[in-house]
């Protein structure tokens, strides 16, 4: 199956959901091995696809009145972007949070959807942003198992702080693991944040799914592009997607990041 590059991979649970489905997953630079995507090049060819969740800090929810768009979130999603043009893959798929900028990449067309692990099949509530591009134009349809307006029993979202999870084993529960990983050396908060900044496993395992079966836009599939069907005479798949479309006047004023346009 298709060779892919996982960037920024940290734990990468993104990555070895991507390898549980039958990809060839390749981990690329990550600071926490002391490897700089910056000193990083790649060639076309190589991979058929690009996966990674640049550092969002900037982004953040925290920073929801006032993201920061000239600091090294930017930079990051530049380089991001940089070696998905190297590369020339079929396709890439980026993550990372509401207010990220929009990416432009020559030669692609651009899904952005959101997701949460709820609706995958997990337990927290999470919102999640992605952001498909593709050669030909093909877009991802995330099989959503559970409507995330319907949710009746869910838990806390997995988180980076110490002090929101009661212990890493539970952390690790609520990302989906089944065992906790040892990561010896690794202190209190460098473990909570390697595994609470990870896209949760019943997630990856469903964009791995849908990325495999991407393809053609058609006149079912929802305005909004998330990835829904549209039944009857609606205008929208569904209410969540009215809500899509009302969180993203949020941010209007994101910017885009355009490379090799």
């Amino acid at each position: 199956m298709t060779a892919v590059l996982s960037l920024f991979p940290g734990f990468d649970l993104l990555g070895r959901a991507f390898r549980h489905h039958g990809f060839t997953v390749v981990a690329g630079p990550d600071l926490i091995v002391a490897d700089d995507i910056r000193d990083f090049r790649s060639t076309p060819g190589m991979f058929g696809g690009v996966i990674g969740g640049p550092p969002c800090p900037d982004f953040s929810c925290a920073r929801a009145a006032s993201p920061i768009y000239d600091g090294d979130g930017v930079e990051m999603i530049i380089e991001f972007a940089r070696v998905v043009y190297e590369s020339q893959p079929t396709w890439f798929l980026m993550e990372n949070v509401p207010a990220v900028p929009d990416v432009r990449i020559a030669g692609y067309s651009v899904q952005r959807f959101d997701l949460t692990d709820y609706e995958c099949g997990g337990i927290t509530l999470r919102w999640r942003h992605f952001q498909f591009g593709h050669r030909s134009g093909y877009i991802v349809r995330p099989r959503r198992r559970r409507s995330p307006n319907l949710a009746t029993s869910f838990e806390p979202a997995a988180t980076t702080k110490t002090n929101e999870v009661p212990s890493f084993a539970e952390l690790c529960r609520r990302q989906g693991l089944t065992q906790t990983p040892k990561l010896p050396g690794w202190g209190k908060e460098a473990k909570h944040r390697l595994i609470g900044n990870a896209v949760p496993w019943k997630m990856g395992l469903t964009l791995a799914e849908a990325v495999d079966n991407c393809g053609p836009v058609t006149s079912r599939d929802c305005p909004c592009m998330c990835g829904r069907i549209i039944t009857g005479n609606k205008t929208y798949a569904d209410q969540s997607c009215r809500q899509r479309a009302s969180r993203a006047k949020r941010f209007t004023q994101r910017p885009t990041i355009s490379y090799g346009v």
